[in-house]
């Protein structure tokens, strides 16, 4: 994400410079024709000049809003806040408050049959999924386990055994927070 906002700020700062030095001669070509001075080419100029102020103006109108570069230790950071958050839950003075905060930062939770017998895979979705991925990958560990279906893509996987299931209804449970 830092290189990326490096990338964005120096292309705006390029266009930026370029669209002066472009609006520059403009004006130096306006200033020699007021003297009195005109050639034929100093009109093809002048339109490629037009042309490269109209496309480096339209450039800078979609320049994305730039965002914060990211600590380098944000992710010792999350990792603090999320144990801060786990020992809280465990307090039953801060736990309904604790419980507000994480319910809030959980989109949703998508449970799908194992191939076992009671074997149940839960799949954390929203902001406390991608910051305990991201965490994960600042720490050098890779965020998902390797014998788990799906675990790629999501992350943040965790089996659990919750007793028997019908086989017959094999489909994916969405469960909103």
């Amino acid at each position: 994400m830092n290189r990326l906002n490096r990338e964005r700020r120096s292309n705006g700062n390029a266009w930026r410079s370029e669209l002066a030095k472009v609006e520059k001669d403009i004006r130096g070509i306006i200033e020699a024709i007021k003297a009195g001075m005109f050639h034929p080419s100093m009109k093809g100029e002048m339109d490629k000049l037009e042309a490269r102020k109209a496309e480096l103006m339209e450039l800078l109108q979609n320049v994305p809003q730039d965002q914060p570069d990211i600590l380098p230790a944000a992710a010792q950071i999350y990792a603090r806040r999320v144990a801060e958050l786990a020992n809280a839950l465990n307090h039953p003075e801060t736990q309904a408050e604790s419980a507000d905060q994480l319910r809030v930062s959980i989109e949703k939770i998508v449970l799908t049959p194992g191939p076992s017998r009671g074997e149940v895979y839960a799949r954390l979705h929203g902001d406390l999924a991608t910051i305990l991925e991201w965490v994960s990958r600042q720490e050098g560990k890779t965020g998902t386990k390797s014998k788990t279906p799906g675990g790629i893509r999501s992350g943040v996987l965790v089996s659990v055994v919750a007793g028997t299931r019908n086989l017959r209804d094999r489909h994916p449970i969405a469960v909103p927070v």
